[in-house]
């Protein structure tokens, strides 16, 4: 940091330090009427100051108090706002706190009907917690938003946050879940604009995708499903990768399953994940063929019985002239 800026930040320490004192000294006193009004107006100063000094946890902080001053004032308008700013900045900070202030707002802001707002600080929670890896809260809270946000007939601000859930449950190996989410898209898509419309094939595949590695037999009966569903899918390459692996798992076919993945894959390259779930897919049909192949091996280690001669004594059993085992 520079000098220049090292000043600039001192100076806004010292102011901030001193709207807390001025918004302390105010609570004291007997005579003054608005004085939570006014004392939240100084702490959201201070917070401000605190702000453009950088120093977040203290800013956060300072609109915590202004917000809580706000709520005794019954301005519960200039309290969401003090709470949400208190979120944005903590969120860097205090991971908890963040949370907790972002919470407060979205309260105040579902009791007013501000939807919007409340939306936005739910996937401010949601980012906080993703970023933290927490994967399951951080869906829970996207998954909050979508809903908010369909309540609010937002629905392409809500699919963005529905989307996020897929990519997380995904990464969860959550895959039925992320099946579903990938599916809702889809259909949407489809019912939408002729552009939107073009979307729901990759969606239909990735949700075929998911479906298959939770369940192959179910996930081939969904394939079929959105290939009827969705004209641009079932003339399109992805449709073709899917009758052709529903045909490979249904015959356990590994070379069939390799071909179809390979012809998809020299025009279009396979993205990470799409290669990660297809590797899962395939696993059953490798146990099998390897399961196979070790029937065989133990089939081929067997004595041939007809070769066999059979050494015993002649006071055991009766033997003929040739030594062989005579029970005429």
């Amino acid at each position: 940091m520079s000098g220049f800026a090292q000043q600039s930040a001192a100076r806004a320490r010292g102011l901030a330090t001193s709207k807390i004192a001025e918004a302390e000294k105010l609570q004291k006193s007997w005579f003054k009427t608005n004085k939570n009004e006014d004392a939240a107006q100084l702490y959201k100063e201070a917070g401000h100051q605190f702000k453009a000094a950088k120093d977040l946890q203290d800013a956060g902080e300072s609109y915590v108090k202004a917000a809580q001053y706000f709520q005794r004032a019954d301005m519960l308008g200039e309290a969401a706002m003090s709470f949400s700013d208190a979120a944005t900045v903590l969120k860097e900070v205090d991971a908890s706190e963040a949370i907790s202030a972002a919470r407060q707002a979205i309260s105040i802001y579902q009791g007013q009907g501000r939807f919007s707002q409340a939306g936005r600080l739910t996937t401010l929670i949601a980012e906080v917690y993703e970023a933290s890896g927490d994967e399951q809260q951080a869906m829970e809270n996207y998954q909050e938003a979508y809903e908010i946000c369909i309540a609010d007939n937002q629905p392409q601000k809500a699919h963005k946050w529905l989307h996020k859930v897929g990519d997380l449950a995904v990464k969860a190996a959550q895959y039925q879940k992320a099946g579903e989410v990938f599916e809702t898209m889809a259909d949407f898509c489809l019912s939408e604009t002729r552009l939107q419309q073009a979307n729901a094939k990759n969606l239909y595949t990735r949700a075929w995708l998911c479906y298959m590695v939770y369940d192959s037999l179910f996930g081939s009966q969904k394939g079929q499903e959105f290939l009827e569903k969705d004209y641009n899918l079932a003339e399109s390459r992805e449709g073709e990768l899917i009758r052709e692996i529903n045909g490979a798992v249904e015959a356990m076919d590994e070379a069939q399953f390799t071909v179809a993945v390979n012809v998809y894959n020299e025009v279009s390259r396979l993205s990470p994940e799409f290669i990660s779930l297809l590797l899962k897919i395939r696993e059953p049909i490798e146990a099998a063929a390897e399961a196979a192949e070790q029937d065989k091996g133990a089939e081929e280690d067997l004595p041939d019985l007809d070769a066999v001669k059979i050494d015993v004594a002649d006071d055991v059993l009766p033997v003929n002239e040739e030594g062989e085992v005579d029970l005429t």
